[in-house]
């Protein structure tokens, strides 16, 4: 049986990633409401919606910071993860 090789040392490397749910009217990417919005508490599941968030072919329609990052792309440095 072959030996197996010996640990010397570790580290240990820890990441976080967090999540905001803003309270606009509206979802970032689309017109459809956002259910974190007060006006929006209680809707019933799956109505705040429209052919964007549906993904539907063809449906691009960038408006606001969509728009924004459209014609700004972010060039990620070269190695990194996306």
């Amino acid at each position: 049986m072959p030996r197996m090789a010996e640990i010397r040392s570790i580290s240990l490397v820890v990441g976080m990633e967090v999540h905001v749910e803003l309270a606009t009217r509206s979802k970032m990417f689309t017109r459809a409401p956002s259910p974190a919005h007060p006006d929006n508490e209680g809707a019933d599941p799956n109505t705040l919606i429209d052919p964007m968030v549906l993904a539907l072919r063809g449906r691009a329609d960038l408006r606001g910071a969509s728009r924004y990052v459209a014609k700004n792309p972010i060039e990620l440095p070269s190695g990194s993860v996306a």
